[in-house]
């Protein structure tokens, strides 16, 4: 997901990070300068969040 915002034209503003229990996020400018976030359950080691017995307990 990161790579492909990069491609599209986004700039980087923070790095992939890992977030114990919520998954991978990073931020990024758009080409007209504004700020938006991803996020992905995957952490950079391959585990999958959502695949945490509890996950999607409230």
């Amino acid at each position: 997901m990161f790579a492909r915002a990069l491609e599209l034209g986004a700039t980087e503003s923070m790095a992939p990070y890992d977030m114990t229990g919520v998954g991978r996020g990073a931020y990024l400018h758009d080409p007209d300068g504004n700020l938006f976030g991803i996020l992905s359950p995957v952490l950079s080691d391959g585990t999958n969040v959502m695949d945490t017995p509890g996950a999607l307990d409230t």
